[in-house]
């Protein structure tokens, strides 16, 4: 079983990064709507995540490509 630590790594740095500013945001939300504040981290937990697993060169070129035809192939159903 190939478990690819370099993955693995990738991901858990990727995960302590969204985490980290996530958590302070968290602590300079203040008397924010907490609905507003949930929905914001929500949303930024996912892009920082994903951008950092993209800047940290987790993806393969064929698991790009892949992605791009799901997204493709959804555009096309939608029209």
């Amino acid at each position: 079983m190939d478990f690819q630590p370099s993955v693995i790594i990738k991901s858990v740095t990727a995960s302590l990064f969204m985490g980290a500013l996530l958590f302070w945001v968290s602590l300079n939300a203040g008397e924010a709507n907490y609905a507003v504040v949930l929905t914001g981290e929500l949303v930024l937990g996912i892009v920082v995540y994903v951008g950092g697993l993209f800047i940290l060169g987790t993806f393969s070129k064929k698991e790009l490509l892949f992605v791009k035809t799901v997204f493709a192939g959804s555009q096309k159903e939608s029209e």
